[in-house]
């Protein structure tokens, strides 16, 4: 299956005092941000929407204007990807540090009426949590389906819940925990998450480092 991936890593993380989360250390040293790339590497194109450092092979940009929601930054990514979309967009938030299975788990279970090209294929796939909750930054959408709704969307404040409200969505099960996200220092210290320190923030990512693959290896 060829999908596009859209990485959200954006927001105000008011609760970490502002600081990025998607630059935050997970297990092993590994930004947040690299985690989700990582998580999405078997896609054909990845955009990450957010102040970020730019990466190799992988597109960034921003939404517009900043911090004004994950609709506006999706809309941002799918729009830096229009010249040539992929049928499925997946959407990935960048502050899971435990996303990896979680997508595979998505992936797992693509089936080919998902992906049938005749018009009458659901529109994607989305994960559930441990307690049945709809997770709708960690889904495979139709990109057809998605940008009609993107389209029709508020340029500001719109919900992802309103979004995508009425698509014909197959819930997945994922792995437990592979849906918690860092949204507070609580949350951060139970996922084993750290800040980085000045020179790791400065340094940034090197393109040769573990689980991070260029975009001309993914073709």
């Amino acid at each position: 299956m060829i999908f596009d991936a859209v990485v959200l890593a954006g927001g105000r993380a008011s609760r970490l005092g502002g600081l990025a989360k998607p630059l935050l250390l997970g297990y092993g040293g590994e930004r947040l941000l690299d985690i989700a790339t990582s998580a999405a590497s078997a896609a054909a194109r990845i955009v990450v929407v957010g102040d970020v450092p730019p990466e190799a092979g992988i597109l960034v940009t921003r939404e517009d204007p900043p911090l004004s929601g994950p609709v506006s930054a999706l809309a941002a990514g799918w729009a830096a990807l229009a010249d040539g979309p992929s049928p499925f967009t997946l959407v990935l938030a960048s502050d899971l540090p435990l996303i990896g299975p979680a997508v595979d788990a998505l992936l797992a279970a693509v089936d080919p009426a998902c992906i049938a090209a005749d018009g009458d294929a659901k529109d994607g796939l989305i994960a559930i949590d441990d307690g049945g909750r709809d997770q709708y930054l960690l889904g495979l959408y139709s990109t057809q389906a998605l940008a009609a709704r993107l389209r029709q969307a508020p340029r500001m404040g719109g919900s992802m819940h309103a979004l995508v409200d009425g698509l014909r969505l197959q819930r997945v099960s994922v792995p437990v925990g592979s849906t918690a996200d860092v949204d507070t220092w609580a949350d951060a210290e139970l996922l084993g998450v750290e800040r980085m320190d000045r020179g790791q923030l400065d340094r940034g990512r090197r393109d040769d480092s573990p689980g991070f693959t260029r975009r001309e290896d993914r073709a």
